[in-house]
């Protein structure tokens, strides 16, 4: 008799599960996931907002700095009339008593 009971509820419990498995997706399954994903991706916190507009900015920036960098070696290089490291950074020839003379730090000569 428990046997029959035990193999009763196995039948209903079989056919419980074999009524809930579906056999693949709902539909739209992947448009649904695609749009939580989208909206995630729109929900970004204000510190990712500014460091992505900073960037954006420092991009601007440095491609005028390096136009200008470029353009002050040229004209550094074309007033000396020579390529040395001297030239291009515009470095002055000091001697070591003008370095260690306190009168010159002072003054203004070119």
């Amino acid at each position: 008799m428990e046997k029959q009971n035990q193999n009763k509820t196995d039948e209903k419990l079989a056919k419980l599960i074999k009524d809930n498995t579906k056999n693949g997706f709902d539909p739209f399954f992947a448009e649904r996931v695609m749009s939580k994903v989208n909206s995630q991706i729109e929900r970004r916190s204000p510190i990712d907002q500014v460091m992505e507009q900073l960037l954006f900015q420092f991009r601007k920036m440095a491609l005028a700095a390096l136009l200008i960098l470029t353009f002050l070696i040229s004209y550094n290089v074309i007033d000396e009339g020579e390529l040395t490291f001297a030239s291009v950074l515009d470095i002055p020839q000091v001697s070591l008593e003008d370095a260690l003379d306190p009168i010159n730090y002072l003054e203004w000569s070119e």
